[in-house]
């Protein structure tokens, strides 16, 4: 039976598809490695990618996202 489930994602409908779920993926497993609630995360930065500027795009990275969150509460604190 799990070998059913996974030949699903052998047709995942179209053929970019596979490497933006591929990136996806990446993106939400940097979050876990991060210590960070992937859905937080993601919420988080969807909401602000629109008027984000390009040449700062790096900063939304887990990594650095996480960084300005903590650096965040210690200045509220």
């Amino acid at each position: 039976m799990p070998l059913r489930r996974a030949n699903n994602w052998l047709h995942i409908g179209h053929p970019d598809a596979g490497p933006r779920l591929a990136r996806l993926f990446s993106l939400i497993e940097n979050c876990r490695l991060e210590g960070i609630d992937p859905e937080a995360y993601l919420v988080d930065i969807i909401t602000r990618l629109l008027d984000y500027p390009d040449a700062r795009i790096s900063e939304l990275l887990p990594r650095q996202w996480r960084l300005a969150r903590a650096h965040q509460a210690q200045a509220s604190a």
